[in-house]
């Protein structure tokens, strides 16, 4: 019997049958190694290896623990209950995929800490949350020290190893019963739905995937051929042959950089090698991410293939999901356009007898500014000119003369006359509503010439004074937040949910663009779209983003439980405004249509929100 650690601790029983209470907290410990770990795989992939071992568990109880092998606790005994764990998504694989089920799933709901937490903003993993929430130490020494180690070898499990698991478990439970209550329903709903459709994975062809991926093959090995480096194509070899044969090098080799894709179509243009160079990067990357999916592939019961990813419920700081990682398809990074005559996007595809049905919300974004913003003037227009750019043509007084004689939409106009109007009105709408200046637009949108981004910035602002003074408020609530002596500050969603700013402090921060000067900001410790922490720039055009994708995420979030819970279709995929269901090919013009009417369906505090989701049905996933 062990002895407790914490006074949080319940005692510790033999016979899980004396275990009490409705609420159980649940803690797996696994095997794994450097090359064999969640660091590199998917959760299915880690689970269903043959490395696999799940050696211990705690199940622990307000005032009762047990701990031992999975197989010598009785499942049964989580009947009626409801089972916690800090990371729900994977203890629940271990129970599932590891042990099979054992008890046939004989308990009420299986609810994630970690999940509430981050809906919460309250990020980081077991130790740091404990370490925010009620200031204890949490060492990961003994588990540190299990890398490696197969304790199916062992006589008997360590009793560090079993008091580590145990409190991992006891540090679970005390999370949930301080956030429980302030984790909506609906919010519980959005994560198991989450979990299930990353678990289950995206349908797609094991054959088309191996067609694709010796093609892309061929295409990488034929350009490597054509350029005059070594594989490893390193910073300092590339910069070094530039020089020699009088060719500008880059400023930067690193692949999100802009100025690295500037140079390649720079230089690209006269020097075959390097436009050999471009096209190997971008065939490699997709080779990369053909190979990971094919590495993640299993055929499912009914015998269709499919690609588990990782999918995290308020994965960036809004609130939106966020996917990919080591060893996992970025499920939302689909190149749009294809590359060597590869459409990415076709990895996913119905199937035989089977239809995808794709909804997205159309210009969802501006339409939640102006909501917020009350310019609500423009939404009049939508009553009679269904395209967005067409009702802010007509509510600015912009519609073609011609165009309103002829009853020609703004598209048929711009399409007939070869104008570039609605494409100005759309950076317009999608770029100074969002705090852009006119040097901004223009750096953008590079075919709109500065002049005219200039004229466009000062109509937006003439015509959109609401929304200039949502600026004001929300310049006011910054200036205040970052003077506050907590060093955090929060916003209000319209749903309630508030999205937080911590760790502000000021920082130089040096510009990628060169000819920008470093300059001091405040920032904050803010997930990004790729959910990956860092400082964020506080500025009023990153609260508006903040605002308006936060918003636009509840949404989804509302309409994606709506879909999960619908008959004859299952939840495939969500893309930030786009969801994507499947279904059998009869079904799918009625999954269409009840798809399009759950995405418009708005709860009463987005009823001033006027939302369009055409849906699409298709074999293939596309965008266009």
């Amino acid at each position: 019997m062990l002895k407790p650690k914490n006074e949080l601790e319940p005692r510790l029983v033999e016979d899980c049958h004396d275990l009490e209470g409705d609420v159980l907290a649940i803690d797996f410990e696994t095997f794994y190694e450097d090359d064999y770990s969640l660091r590199k795989m998917t959760y299915r992939n880690y689970i269903c290896h043959p490395k696999f071992d799940a050696y211990v568990v705690s199940v622990v109880s307000d005032t009762t623990a047990w701990v031992g092998h999975p197989k010598d606790f009785d499942w049964n005994v989580t009947r009626g209950k409801e089972l916690v764990s800090f990371n729900a998504t994977f203890d629940r694989s271990v129970y599932e995929f590891g042990l099979g089920a054992p008890g046939d799933w004989p308990m009420k709901s299986w609810v994630c800490c970690m999940a509430a937490c981050h809906f919460l903003n309250i990020r980081g993993n077991l130790a740091q949350v404990m370490d925010r929430m009620f200031g204890i130490s949490v060492s990961k020494e003994v588990r540190a020290k299990a890398e490696g180690v197969d304790f199916s070898k062992l006589d008997e499990l360590p009793e560090d190893m079993k008091q580590y698991v145990l409190l991992d478990s006891v540090y679970a439970l005390a999370i949930w019963y301080e956030v429980r209550n302030l984790w909506p329903n609906r919010e519980r709903a959005c994560w198991s739905f989450t979990t299930d459709m990353a678990l289950r994975g995206i349908p797609s062809n094991r054959k088309w995937l191996e067609c694709a991926l010796k093609r892309l093959k061929e295409r990488v090995d034929y350009y490597e051929s054509q350029i005059p480096l070594s594989k490893k194509q390193s910073r300092n070899e590339l910069i070094a042959y530039c020089k020699e044969h009088g060719i500008e090098p880059p400023v930067t080799t690193a692949k999100t950089n802009p100025l690295w894709h500037e140079w390649l179509d720079t230089w690209g243009k006269d020097v075959p090698w390097i436009s050999c160079l471009a096209k190997q990067r971008s065939a490699n990357r997709l080779l990369s991410i053909y190979t990971t999916a094919l590495n993640c592939m299993y055929t499912d019961e009914e015998g269709v293939d499919r690609i588990p990813f990782t999918f995290k419920y308020c994965g960036a700081g809004t609130g939106r999901w966020t996917s990919g990682g080591k060893g996992s398809l970025n499920a939302q990074q689909f190149n749009r356009d294809p590359v060597e005559g590869i459409n990415t996007r076709h990895i996913l595809q119905a199937g035989k007898g089977y239809r995808l049905v794709v909804a997205d919300y159309a210009a969802i974004e501006v339409r939640v500014l102006m909501s917020l913003a009350g310019q609500t003037e423009i939404f009049e227009f939508l009553k009679t000119s269904p395209d967005l750019y067409e009702a802010f043509a007509k509510f600015l007084g912009q519609m073609p003369k011609e165009a309103i004689e002829r009853g020609w939409s703004l598209k048929q106009y711009c399409k007939e006359k070869d104008s570039p109007l609605r494409h100005h009105l759309k950076c317009q709408l999608l770029g100074c509503g969002f705090g852009l200046a006119a040097k901004g637009l223009h750096k953008q949108n590079p075919s709109i010439p500065l002049e005219r981004c200039e004229e466009l910035v000062a109509e937006y602002r003439e015509k959109c004074p609401k929304v200039i003074a949502l600026w004001k408020k929300l310049e006011t609530v910054l200036r205040n937040g970052c003077a506050s002596p907590s060093k955090q500050f929060g916003i209000t969603l319209p749903s309630g949910r508030k999205i937080w700013y911590r760790g502000i402090h000021r920082k130089l921060i040096v510009p990628k663009d060169k000819e920008r000067r470093p300059f001091m900001a405040f920032v904050a410790d803010f997930p990004d779209e790729d959910g990956k922490p860092g400082d964020t720039i506080l500025s009023v055009p990153t609260l508006i983003n903040n605002l308006v994708q936060g918003t636009a995420r509840d949404l989804m979030a509302g309409s994606m439980v709506k879909a999960g819970l619908m008959k004859d279709c299952e939840l495939v995929l969500l893309v930030h405004d786009e969801a994507v269901l499947r279904c059998r090919k009869e079904k799918a013009e009625e999954v269409a249509k009840a798809l399009e009417e759950i995405m418009i369906d708005v709860p009463e505090w987005g009823k001033n929100i006027p939302l369009s989701a055409p849906a699409d049905i298709l074999y293939n996933y596309r965008k266009d």
